[in-house]
């Protein structure tokens, strides 16, 4: 018989039981792995982040150094970013103050050369159009038919320039600016001579604009002057611009989504041939009233407002001149009585006129005052540049500068040079604004035959 004899249980758990002492080599082993594996791959996930903000640094940085031309989704629009060059040149000037001025005025002149020639250039207008707190320049292309802007570094220079609307608008001379809207963002209206248009055209708040409405007007009405003011107290902007071949000035009433309807014609009197005109409140009432300057009839028209869009037939003043036409108007207290006066320039004059406010709507009393030796005043400015809290008059001539009538309050003026241009001839374009942040208004001017802007940073010190 033969006899199998059958293993014990002790000598079974011996032979198939692992040793603890194995399996923890053995976990351990594997984590390290693991570890090490993890480990890697951090460090070329890391390289791999590193390479890609190093490229972008390096794209950005090129971006900023050289000219790009951008197109973005909306192909009319394309940002151009140059580097413009500015030449800076600071001058401490004495000018004539009052006792109540505060401070000594120095004037920093920058010169700003354009990078691009453009030989057509029309209309300007300031305001911050890409909602940066700065000032910036919009400007009228007639070469290539667009709406350019000039973005402000806040520091009087400028660099970026958007391109708006390229090939799509032609003719167009003057811009004034609103938020017609009422959307907090810049809008630009447009007097288009060639083609009897008033356009409107709508910011979007980054620095372009769109084109709203043409409003059209009839057969050889010429658009002249255009200017924004709410006549009927609704407080949306509205517009009223002059024909000068048809002795007139129209109403364009807001419809309080970016469009205007027309209103009736306000006639200026049989061959008045008006020009430019201003929107103020001249008889003390609270409702905004237009001026015109009638070059033809040698007055001033003033048009009193009732606040719905209605206006009292023109009460006109006489500007004097001699046989000389007036041209432009500006409106300020000049006297401290707190009724709003006007200044007059004429066309081939050296003189201006400071004509005194009634309250009533009419003015008077006009005061002559000479503006300097074979000068031409073309456009008139009025602010308070030397900070003595009196309004002065500033204007650009015919010779190469910017001359000032600095005010003593009282209805007197004197004449200083304080701002010399490199301009060839008369500066045709002259604008004011907080260019620096720094609270004083500064002053810049354009002319059309060169490529460049002068622009005087005023500081008080």
């Amino acid at each position: 018989t033969n006899t199998q004899t059958s293993p014990s249980n002790s000598e079974l758990t011996t032979t198939n039981t692992t040793p603890p002492t194995n399996v923890v080599r053995s976990t351990r082993y594997y984590l390290k792995i693991i570890l090490i594996c993890v480990l890697i791959l951090c460090i070329i996930t890391s390289l791999i982040v590193f390479s890609i903000v190093i490229a972008q640094q390096s794209k950005n940085q090129a971006s900023t150094t050289s000219t790009i031309t951008t197109s973005l989704a909306d192909p009319t629009i394309s940002i151009v970013t140059a580097t413009m060059k500015n030449s800076i040149t600071s001058t401490t000037m004495t000018v004539t103050t009052t006792n109540k001025s505060t401070c000594q005025l120095k004037i920093q002149s920058i010169t700003i050369e354009r990078q691009w020639h453009l030989e057509y250039i029309e209309g300007h207008a300031i305001g911050d159009f890409n909602g940066d707190n700065r000032l910036d320049i919009a400007f009228v292309d007639n070469q290539n038919w667009g709406i350019n802007v000039l973005v402000g570094n806040g520091n009087g220079t400028f660099g970026t320039r958007i391109i708006s609307l390229q090939n799509q608008v032609e003719g167009l001379k003057k811009l004034s600016v609103g938020d017609f809207n009422n959307d907090h963002k810049l809008d630009l209206a447009a007097t288009d001579p060639s083609n009897n248009h008033i356009v409107i055209f709508l910011g979007n708040g980054a620095g372009s604009f769109e084109i709203k409405q043409k409003l059209q007007e009839a057969r050889f009405s010429v658009p002249e002057s255009i200017t924004i003011g709410d006549f009927n107290n609704d407080n949306y902007s509205d517009i009223a611009v002059t024909f000068h071949e048809r002795n007139q000035f129209n109403l364009f009433v807001s419809n309080r989504d970016g469009t205007f309807r027309k209103e009736w014609p306000i006639r200026t009197g049989p061959n008045s041939y008006p020009s430019n005109l201003v929107v103020a409140d001249f008889n003390c009432d609270n409702h905004q009233d237009i001026a015109v300057v009638n070059v033809y009839a040698k007055n001033i028209g003033i048009f009193i407002g009732d606040g719905n869009k209605n206006f009292e037939p023109q009460k006109t003043s006489f500007t004097g001149g001699g046989e000389q036409y007036p041209f432009d108007l500006a409106v300020g207290d000049f006297n401290s009585d707190n009724i709003l006066d006007i200044v007059v320039s004429y066309l081939n004059a050296n003189y201006i006129n400071v004509m005194f406010g009634y309250g009533n709507g009419s003015v008077g009393d006009a005061k002559m005052f000479i503006t300097g030796t074979y000068t031409e005043p073309n456009q008139i400015i009025v602010s308070d540049f030397n900070n003595d809290q009196y309004l002065d008059i500033g204007f650009g001539n015919s010779g190469r500068s910017l001359n000032v009538l600095f005010g003593f309050g009282n209805g007197n003026f004197e004449l200083q040079t304080v701002f010399p241009t490199r301009f060839q001839s008369r500066s045709y374009w002259i604008g004011v604004g907080d260019f620096n942040g720094d609270g004083h208004e500064d002053i810049i001017c354009a002319n059309g035959n060169d490529p460049s802007y002068d622009v005087f940073l005023i500081t008080c010190e």
